[in-house]
């Protein structure tokens, strides 16, 4: 292992390397350099600022990798915006997210057309019309009614999150990038949401679970994920988590009918109640999936160990 270690290293210091080589030979060579790094803190055999750098370049190469998913940004600050909205109304505006696309202002996309004969590899968006909303919002395969889908929308458009453009045909449908947002720039108090995870969540969920899971990811703490009341808290021991009747609070429900939809979140692979252990909050308390969402920390030590918590579950939902 000593030879491996020594000849990796070498290879690393190679100036003629890309990073993006670099990166790559870091991640396909992880465990010699975690072994690696083990014996220099032992042996001193590596003086500490290789070990160090060896860290930072391993850490850097897999939060880069990782943060290749595609995901949209939410303003953690809404200001009580969506307190007279149903759970199932802020649902939709969750399912929604799936189709928003980088850097075109809000616009709803139902698909991109990519044709193989183009040269200029031109992909046109086509919008995102009311039949597409329906389905987006309909369950087991059906449409949900225009009527309902109608309702939605205006309530949606009254409190700011969704607008339409009734000047074109068909009509555009956008949300609005100070609620949630896909591109460039970012919230002071943001909640990153993954696209591809987040639509296997939402595939399991009503439209109601989903408006409780999208309201609820704004409490989650920055590094523990645990849900509380002051979640850009670095210090553990003055973390406030949230107990059950608070949370049901915080989204508007009974404490009975959160009890349900955290039963059915928990059955999702969304939600799950943990010990301190996992978190160093100090209590057991609700966590959520960091597959789903994050606050974009790099190098988060929490997240590899609730991550795979979760995966335990959701593997199996997955082959289900």
């Amino acid at each position: 292992m000593n030879s491996r270690y020594s000849n990796l290293s070498n290879e690393l210091r190679n100036a003629s390397l890309t990073e993006a080589e670099q990166n790559t030979l870091i991640l396909e060579n992880k465990d010699v350099i975690l072994s690696g790094i083990d014996i220099a803190s032992t042996t001193r055999i590596r003086g500490e600022e290789e070990t160090k750098t060896l860290q930072k370049k391993l850490s850097a190469a897999e939060f880069k990798v990782k943060d290749k998913r595609h995901f949209v940004m939410s303003n953690a600050e809404d200001n009580g915006r969506f307190n007279s909205l149903a759970l199932a109304d802020i649902g939709a505006l969750f399912n929604l997210t799936q189709s928003l696309v980088t850097n075109k202002g809000g616009l709803l996309i139902a698909k991109v057309e990519r044709r193989k004969t183009d040269t200029e590899h031109y992909a046109p968006e086509i919008p995102l019309t009311i039949n597409d909303i329906q389905k987006a919002l309909g369950t087991g395969g059906k449409l949900r009614s225009r009527k309902a889908t109608y309702k939605t929308i205006t309530e949606l458009e009254r409190v700011g999150a969704l607008c339409r453009d009734s000047r074109t045909r068909p009509t555009l449908f956008y949300i609005e990038e100070d609620v949630i947002k896909a591109g460039e720039g970012a919230f002071k108090n943001f909640v990153k949401i993954y696209k591809v995870e987040a639509k296997k969540l939402l595939d399991r969920l009503t439209l109601r679970e989903a408006g409780a899971l999208f309201q609820l990811m704004k409490y989650h703490h920055v590094e523990s994920f645990v849900l509380c009341e002051n979640p850009q808290e670095f210090d553990k021991t003055k973390v406030k988590p949230y107990n059950g009747r608070e949370l049901a609070e915080k989204i508007g429900v009974a404490y009975k009918t959160f009890r349900n939809i955290m039963t059915k979140l928990m059955q999702a692979g969304a939600i799950l109640s943990v010990n301190s252990s996992y978190t160093d909050v100090a209590g057991r308390n609700y966590i959520i999936n960091p597959r789903v969402c994050n606050r974009g920390i790099p190098n988060n030590p929490y997240e590899a160990g609730i991550t795979k918590l979760f995966d335990q579950i959701t593997v199996k939902l997955d082959k289900g």
